[in-house]
């Protein structure tokens, strides 16, 4: 069957991959011999940890006792140290002393355990998030989550992960959630909306090829209920079922390859990119749902206040026409300002773009100035790619906007957005989008 030999094929790049750069990775770590001239390292120290673990900072960095100094490793270090975003200051200091060269680390930690706060009271797109995050739970970089959320209806996440489980290059973690909403779906003879619960239960696994890679999987059991809410729905389509429930299992395999580098607090240069492919099944009925998606980031910074971000999202699923297609158009999800799933298909392509100019900066608080445009085009369910630039073949949306980013500099991930969306295509009102985090 086709689909059997694209998880084989998959699976297969996914070898070669591993095996492509754990030889690369050993390349960079043991790339020179030192020469018996250059100075002995007799110590590491880390200085101004509260929080973290000695131990788990040893896995980022390759300076070590009884090695040669060497500057170039010790601004890498100092670089993948920056990367973790749990401290605010990362520097390093070389002392001689009586047997040869003392290495100490000086950082400043973040706070990382947070509170979750996020919400939207515009008219027609009302919700808000409460909860928190340990990003950095005991000290070891796990992260430990819980979420509660109203979009229209309750819904609450809970997330435990390992990255570095005894030490080790893999991780692993469990994930359960209970997510209610009212979903539009879209029939040939009209909208009709559903309240939508989902029940998920996961386990996680992941391996880290290098400091810049990671490859993973996730599985979970999934249970769908539809209730078709006869108050919200404005046309009568006879082909709209009442009620409808689904059991399913979903795999996802991941890539994750990040050359992005934190340079001061918030200003990030280079790139990062991210693949996922999912499969489904449905207890009780016969073929395969798949989903592929890449989404990638690119960062330049601008002289010594500004910073350039684009984000490019491509994904395609299986192409049967159904209400219930997996890409969406949502404010919190690739277009500001558009709604809550105001549309749905089976493809997308999605392209965001802002400017991020520092306004305020003081030791606590930085404020961001930002303007932004966000484009994306989405495939109606059972269009051929022949009938793309046809009418009704796909959805555009192109939103413009500004806005403004509050980081709180002590804090891990503490960065309130608040952006304005204009309708750049179509003249609709626009709307304000709040959330917690840049929006890529």
């Amino acid at each position: 069957m086709n689909w059997i030999r694209l998880i084989v094929a998959y699976v297969l790049l996914l070898i070669v991959i591993l095996l492509l750069a754990n030889e690369r990775a050993y390349a960079q770590y043991y790339h020179t011999a030192p020469s018996p001239s250059e100075d002995m390292v007799v110590e590491v120290v880390f200085k101004g940890l509260k929080k973290t673990k000695k131990a788990y900072l040893a896995h980022f960095i390759r300076t070590e006792s009884g090695g040669i100094l060497d500057s170039a490793r010790l601004m890498h270090d100092s670089q993948a140290l920056r990367n973790l975003l749990y401290f605010s200051h990362v520097a390093y200091k070389v002392k001689d002393t009586l047997g040869g060269k003392k290495v100490v680390f000086h950082f400043k930690e973040k706070i990382t355990l947070l509170p979750i706060l996020g919400f939207n009271l515009s008219e027609q797109n009302r919700n808000f998030t409460l909860g928190f995050n340990d990003f950095h739970c005991l000290g070891r970089g796990i992260l430990a989550r819980v979420i509660y959320h109203y979009y229209d209806r309750h819904s609450i996440q809970g997330t435990i992960f390992n990255p570095y489980i005894l030490g080790s290059k893999w991780g692993g973690g469990i994930e359960f959630a209970r997510y209610a909403t009212i979903e539009p779906t879209y029939f040939p003879a009209g909208t009709v909306f559903y309240d939508f619960t989902l029940h998920k239960a996961g386990l996680l696994a992941q391996y880290e090829i290098d400091l810049r890679q990671r490859v993973g999987t996730r599985v979970y059991y999934l249970q769908e209920d539809y209730l078709r809410n006869d108050a919200r729905s404005l046309d009568q389509v006879m082909e709209a079922p009442t009620q409808r429930q689904f059991h399913k299992m979903l795999y996802q395999v991941y890539y994750n390859w990040n050359k992005a580098d934190v340079k001061r607090q918030f200003y990030i240069q280079g790139f990062q990119s991210n693949t996922f492919l999912d499969f489904a099944t449905t207890f009780g009925q016969s073929g395969l749902f798949y989903k592929v998606v890449n989404e990638t980031m690119f960062y330049h910074t601008v002289k010594q206040r500004g910073n350039w971000a684009s984000r490019v999202r491509v994904g395609f699923a299986e192409n049967n026409f159904s209400p219930f297609p997996p890409f969406v158009q949502d404010s919190y999800t690739n277009v500001r300002g558009v709604g809550n799933r105001s549309m749905r298909g089976t493809a997308e392509l999605t392209i965001n773009n802002e400017y991020r100019q520092l306004l305020l900066s003081w030791k606590w608080l930085a404020v961001q100035g930002v303007g932004y445009i966000d484009y994306s085009v989405l495939r109606m369910p059972g269009v051929k790619f022949n009938q793309l630039l046809k009418p009704g073949g796909v959805n555009q949306e192109l939103f413009g906007g500004i806005g403004l980013r509050f980081h709180l500099v002590n804090f891990f991930a503490g960065t309130l957005r608040i952006d304005y969306g204009f309708d750049l295509l179509n003249g609709r009102r626009g709307e304000f989008v709040v959330g917690m985090g840049q929006f890529f």
